[in-house]
């Protein structure tokens, strides 16, 4: 360990900080890692480390993020695929309390690590915080259309299960490093790369507040989702997530989680409440492929329940 990095982890304790290890983990996108970065490095809180986490099949990522040269950052290299297990990796490696998480197409707020601190330090017995997805310069993407956004409007508590998508996503949140221990960490069946997917950070907030943990959103953190997409691409992307939806809830239901149960009770009536909707969306081939979606989800979640998992 460097001296440096000494002298950070002690201020912590001097100044009352709480180190936030930032765990970013990237497969083939060279292009936006670097940018991502330097969002992070450009906050102003000096008090942190950021965990890279390295699923490429190529060398490009290493070299980014070697040629930064802060000690700040520490890369390691995993081979295979699975977000979920480049996650649980990071959660190991860290040496922070707190784990904040964003992806490597995401770009920070200057502000972003000290939200996450004070809304830590405000509200001592909340397990996590989220806040809110906006795309990255609009302005540039005319035409296409950017997914995993979230307006967080006003700041709330979440202290019963609800929706995840009322809570928030894994490409802004931070959660206390025992609630790791405490519930575990995200489902390796769950998640880009995976067999699952998609959905392991809606686990991941349903297993926290089912557990009755208490989430926090505050609208104030923010980062900037840098991934467009044409109307096709979110069609097929919509599909990946109604199937990763789909495990996430019924794996819950079959537990005799009710909220879960209504969900799903939601997920089977969609084709006729949601029809119109959808086929103006993204049209007929959608439509018909959206069902058999969701019936993987269940099959897979029906699969891991009798496996234990």
């Amino acid at each position: 360990m460097s001296g440096l990095y000494i002298i950070q982890v002690r201020l912590d304790v001097i100044i009352g900080y709480m180190l936030i290890s930032v765990v970013i983990c990237t497969r083939n996108r060279a292009d936006k890692i670097k940018k991502c970065l330097e969002s992070i490095l450009a906050n102003k809180m000096a008090v942190m480390e950021i965990i890279v986490i390295d699923q490429s099949d190529n060398l490009k990522t290493k070299k980014i993020v070697r040629d930064f040269l802060d000690e700040r950052i520490r890369y390691f290299k995993m081979w295979g695929s699975g977000v979920s297990r480049a996650r649980n990796l990071g959660i190991k490696k860290c040496k922070g309390e707190i784990v904040a998480f964003t992806d490597d197409d995401c770009v920070t707020t200057d502000d972003w690590l000290e939200k996450i601190e004070s809304s830590l330090a405000k509200i001592s017995d909340i397990a996590g915080v989220f806040g809110g997805v906006l795309p990255y310069e609009p302005e540039k993407n005319n035409g296409k259309l950017c997914a995993c956004l979230l307006e967080a409007k006003k700041e709330q508590i979440f202290r019963e299960p609800v929706e995840h998508w009322r809570v928030g996503y894994s490409n802004n949140m931070a959660i206390r490093k025992k609630v790791f221990r405490k519930v575990g960490g995200f489902k390796t069946w769950l998640g880009p790369g995976s067999i699952g997917v998609a959905s392991e950070d809606a686990e991941m907030v349903l297993k926290i507040l089912f557990s009755k943990g208490k989430i926090y959103q505050n609208p104030d953190m923010v980062v900037y989702h840098d991934r467009w997409l044409t109307r096709e691409e979110l069609s097929k992307q919509q599909l990946v997530y109604a199937a990763g939806e789909a495990a996430v809830y019924w794996y819950y239901a079959l537990k005799g989680k009710w909220l879960a149960i209504k969900i799903v009770g939601r997920f089977m009536g969609e084709i006729w409440l949601r029809f119109g909707e959808d086929v103006n969306s993204f049209g007929w081939l959608y439509v018909l492929k959206k069902p058999f979606c969701r019936l993987r989800g269940y099959g897979l979640a029906t699969l891991m329940c009798l496996k234990g998992e």
